[in-house]
């Protein structure tokens, strides 16, 4: 591109000169050649000018387009980790469905041991209850108990007694049986 701008600016350089040596009119050519000069002079720096920033326009053109293709894979990239993510998300989200599906599951075990716990809570009060009453029914069977072998005991010294005289009496009958049949005899 700037080899192109070169070869313009002598092809006008050429030109101007073909004008001057037509135009032999002395000062006015003169005049007119200077002016045509300055005029090439600035169209000259102007081209030099428009080089640079040319030059600099490629330069950024360059830069914006190694920035757009850095973006490019950065966008790649991250569409391609977002994918990642959005795995990652999609298999915790099912994970916390599990989970929240066992909480209810175990909510519902908690309920019925609840339950259950509150029956044999019941059971057990009554069964405390049962046990009190047959502890009074026992202590009343004992005293019972006492009472019928202190009688027992008391009717035993009886027997003892009775027996001791009914042994005796036996002894005073055999003693009279003895005695009538030695009469007898």
């Amino acid at each position: 591109m700037k080899r192109k701008n070169e070869d313009n600016a002598s092809q006008v350089g050429r030109n101007v000169r073909k004008v001057l040596s037509n135009n032999k009119s002395g000062q006015s050519s003169l005049q007119t050649r200077k002016l045509e000069l300055e005029e090439l002079k600035t169209l000259r720096e102007e081209n030099i000018l428009l080089n640079k920033e040319i030059e600099k326009m490629k330069a950024e053109r360059k830069r914006l387009l190694e920035e757009r293709n850095k973006l490019r894979e950065e966008k790649r990239l991250s569409t391609q980790e977002k994918g990642t993510l959005m795995a990652d998300v999609c298999q915790m989200e099912h994970r916390l469905a599990c989970e929240e599906a066992r909480v209810v599951e175990l909510e519902e075990i908690r309920a019925n041991c609840q339950n259950h716990l509150s029956i044999l809570n019941g059971e057990n009060i009554q069964l405390d209850r049962d046990r009190d009453l047959y502890r009074n029914e026992l202590n009343i069977a004992n005293e019972k108990i006492l009472i019928h072998a202190k009688r027992l005991s008391e009717q035993q010294s009886l027997i003892d007694v009775l027996t001791t005289k009914l042994q005796e009496q036996e002894k005073i009958c055999q003693d009279l049986r003895n005695s009538i049949g030695k009469l007898k005899k």
